[in-house]
Order: structure tokens, then sequence, then C-alpha cells
């Protein structure tokens, strides 16, 4: 308990039982006693609860007050035999090995036994408390009551109890989870301001435009819908082309519509040496009756030259050979 046993032998006189209080044990567990120690300052007496003594060395001031206090009332000190015999006494008791019967008799006063059962017990008074709750039975609610009370026993001493209580102080997780949701809130609530605000100024823009006062914005963000084609007659996503042999519009290439792509049926032909003329698309005329198709594998088509651009220009210029 205290090195005042080590030093002083008679500080303590005795134990004594008195009211319950509650201790914690070496496990961590706390538990329930009634002994209490009968220690003496010089000639006074007094009774001491477990919880007030402590295992910390003693220090020079309180060693000093003591051997004052023994002078002042005319006590002689321990002598060194006396301090020898109680240092034997409490290696004794150190090394005490407990009998069957003084074990059961620890283990009884404890309740480690019968801890169990009265934890299952209590849950079942409890469950059967809020079930009267809920159907308004009050009889029944002060009868859990009156059995609960039995299984928390009378008020302990000196404001101890087996429950340790909670820390109403908040843990730093606890303090930033408030954050984080204050923040979140807050960001929250700017957010739809800011919408609200951007609806605001577009109503405030729209109602403009419509009575003349100001010009639309072109660059504003505006509502798109995605349009979506299907082939009626397959499961192709695009529809088909007639002219291409199946092959979608849409996945052709892009090309200028200049040069030899340009179709010049009203344009004036251009003389060859031979004294003929060549019109851009002459080749294959007889074969205009019937469409070319195309088919088998696809071959990739670049992108015509600069070059190739303009020497596919026609500038309608007649030359005499």
């Amino acid at each position: 308990m205290c090195q005042l046993h080590v030093l002083i032998p008679d500080v303590l006189l005795g134990f004594t039982e008195g009211k319950p209080y509650a201790m914690e044990g070496p496990n961590g567990r706390s538990f329930i006693t009634t002994q209490y120690a009968v220690l003496a300052h010089g000639k006074a007496e007094k009774e001491f609860p477990f919880i007030a003594c402590s295992d910390s060395p003693i220090t020079d001031a309180e060693f000093n007050r003591y051997r004052q206090t023994m002078a002042v009332e005319d006590c002689k000190m321990a002598t060194k035999s006396m301090v020898a015999g109680k240092v034997a006494d409490i290696n004794r008791l150190i090394n005490h090995q407990f009998t069957k019967e003084e074990l059961e008799e620890k283990l009884r006063r404890q309740g480690t036994n019968d801890n169990k059962m009265k934890i299952f017990e209590r849950l079942q008074l409890e469950k059967r408390r809020q079930e009267a709750i809920a159907s308004g039975d009050e009889a029944a609610v002060a009868q859990c009551d009156a059995e609960l009370q039995r299984f928390t026993g009378p008020k302990l001493a000196f404001g101890t109890s087996l429950v340790k209580p909670r820390s109403t102080e908040k843990t730093q997780q606890e303090r930033l989870q408030e954050l984080n949701l204050r923040n979140q809130k807050l960001n929250a609530e700017n957010v739809r301001r800011a919408q609200l605000e951007e609806r605001r100024r577009e109503r405030l823009a729209a109602a403009a435009v419509a009575r003349g006062e100001a010009v639309a914005n072109r660059f504003a963000r505006v509502k798109t819908k995605a349009r979506t084609h299907y082939d009626v007659h397959g499961n192709r996503l695009m529809p088909k082309s007639g002219e291409d042999g199946g092959v979608s519009d849409m996945s052709r290439p892009v090309t200028p519509i200049t040069g030899a792509n340009t179709p010049n049926g009203n344009k004036a032909s251009t003389p060859t040496p031979n004294g003929g003329s060549a019109t851009p698309g002459a080749k294959g005329a007889g074969d205009s009756t019937k469409p070319a198709r195309k088919g088998g594998i696809p071959v990739i088509r670049h992108r015509p030259t600069d070059d190739e651009n303009i020497a596919a220009l026609d500038f309608e210029i007649d030359i005499e050979i």
C-alpha cells in the first residue's frame, strides 16, 4: 500500500470495515470492498480507504513532517529491528499462497462467479422495462426499476462507481469529425447559393434578350440534347447510304469540295496537247449510268495536301497551242 509500512511500522494499526466503496484492481477491473486501514500519525488514529493509499516511495518532506510530529507528541520513532520485522511481514504477505477456501472466499467477495449471470439478468430486466414503457404499464416499469436497483446495489462511498464515467472532453477524432461535417455543410450551402445566383443572372439575361435590350451571349452555357440515329432495317447505330455500299455517310473522311472532287459540268474544258479537251470527271463517263459501289477491304484515305488542291483547281483559262 504505502512505503510508510517499511520505514514506520507503527503507522498501520490494523484493518476495519465500513461503508462499501469501489476501487480498481491490478487487472483494471473495478470491485467493491468494505475494508479500511486504521493508520496512526503520532497519537492520532484514523480510518482510511485503500483508494487513499499510495504505493509511491515516501518523500523527504513527508518523512521530515512525520518525524517532527512524533517529536512534538513525544512518540518514539521505529527502531531498525522493528523496521526489519515489518519488511519480513510484507514479504510474507506478498509471497502468501492462497488456499482453496481463501481463493473461493476472495472470488465470492469480488463477485466473479456470478458476474456473467448478473449481466444476463440485467439485460433481460432492461428489455422488459423498455417493453413496459412502450405498452404504458407503469406498474411493470416500477417493478423493473426496483429489480434493477438490486443489481446496482447501494450508493458507494467517496463518489466511486463500478462503471468508469465517460470523459466529457471530446477526443481529437471527434473534434475533427465535427469540423469536417461543418465544412461539408458550409461548402454545400455555398454551392447552392452560387447556383441560385447563376440561375438568377441567366433569367435576367434571357429577359433582356427577349425585350431586345441585349444580345444573346453566344458563349453562354446551354442545355444540349444528344440525338442518336438508328437504322430501321437493321441493328446498325447509323443509317446506311445507298450510294457507298452500306457505308455510313457519317463515317466518310472529310475532304474539301474543290478541284477534282467538285462537279464541273457547266465549266469550260481545258485543251490538251493532242487537240482534245479534258474535263474533270470525263474519265469513266461511260460508266456514269452505273453507280460505282465500294466494297471489299476498307482503304485508308489521306487528306490531300495543299499542292494537290492547287493542282486540281480550274481557273477557266483557255490556252491556244
